[in-house]
């Protein structure tokens, strides 16, 4: 009998309930889970900026920052936070230009759950290794 085993690595379309994520869609807003928002404190009416790092462009950060950031809100129906830069979300799909279909219009990817110092700066990678579609 061969057995087809189902499960987090090779499952990526399936909702990942619990696991603080981060979505990008194509025509400029940005979705964070309640479970991100928890682990990174961030409420609605803070700031966040995003880091690529320049020798490794698949390497993306999320910070919470100061009024030079981008403002985040709440969802009318308490999913998470959002915030709209097309700019940003369309350096994402650029970047993953080869694992993203054409039509496909958002992409999701997992947030690290400790903070690494960059910079002096808590930054929160972004796990682009596994694109959650």
């Amino acid at each position: 009998m061969k057995l087809n085993i189902y499960n987090t690595q090779n499952c990526q379309h399936l909702p990942r309930n619990g696991n603080p994520t981060i979505r990008f869609r194509r025509e400029g807003s940005i979705s964070i889970t309640r479970k991100a928002a928890y682990l990174l404190s961030l409420k609605s009416l803070d700031y966040i900026s995003f880091a690529q790092d320049n020798d490794k462009p698949a390497d993306w950060y999320l910070i919470k920052s100061g009024k030079e950031g981008f403002l985040i809100r709440g969802t009318k129906q308490h999913r998470g936070l959002v915030c709209n830069c097309a700019a940003i979300t369309g350096k994402i799909f650029k970047c993953f230009n080869d694992k993203v279909h054409i039509n496909q219009k958002s992409i999701g990817f997992r947030i690290s759950g400790e903070p690494v110092k960059i910079d002096g700066q808590e930054c929160y990678a972004i796990i682009t290794a596994n694109i959650l579609k």
